[in-house]
């Protein structure tokens, strides 16, 4: 009786198989939508990959989201409307891609509106603002004199022209 050895070379289990990513995270400003890619490094050519959002209604997968070896994924991260930052990953395997997005920007100004008379006046604004902010004025015969410009908490000055004509008229300070 003869005995026959049959060697065979194991494949790695889905078990077995690692992944990493890069990159592995994400900064995300609050808005436009962002749109990007991560590549996705396999322990062997032959491991199964999936990806899966913990944050779908926000974070969302536009491609790769299953396939073998190494890959790349392409992701969507939509503008925060939230009030605050928020966090959310794509994992795949034991592998996090790491999305936190920033909080969108809140601006309170006191006092909202102004009633100016004819003879044009001056006045200020205080600004309370979770970011960096600009003031424009919508009318040329509005002049902001000081604070165009800050970041965070601050103060704009402006210079309201005097109205020579008999209709009334209306303008904004844009922040």
């Amino acid at each position: 009786m003869k005995l026959a050895l049959i060697f065979a070379t194991a494949l790695p289990l889905a078990a077995q198989c690692t992944f990493s990513l890069n990159p592995s995270s994400l900064a995300a400003p609050a808005s436009p939508d962002t749109i990007g890619t991560f590549q996705v490094v396999a322990s062997a050519s032959n491991c199964a990959r999936t990806a899966v959002s913990t944050a779908p209604d926000w974070l969302t997968i536009s491609f790769g989201t299953t396939g073998t070896g190494n890959g790349t994924i392409g992701y969507r991260v939509d503008t925060n409307r939230t009030p605050g930052v928020r966090t959310g990953a794509i994992v795949v395997g034991s592998a996090r891609f790491t999305v936190t997005q920033a909080a969108p920007c809140t601006i309170a100004l006191n006092p909202r509106e102004a009633d100016v008379p004819a003879a044009g006046a001056t006045g200020t604004i205080a600004v309370t603002a979770g970011c960096a902010w600009t003031a424009v004025p919508s009318q040329t015969w509005i002049t902001v004199t000081a604070g165009n410009t800050g970041n965070l908490n601050g103060s704009i000055s402006y210079r309201v022209a005097a109205n020579t004509s008999q209709q009334s008229r209306a303008g904004a300070i844009n922040v």
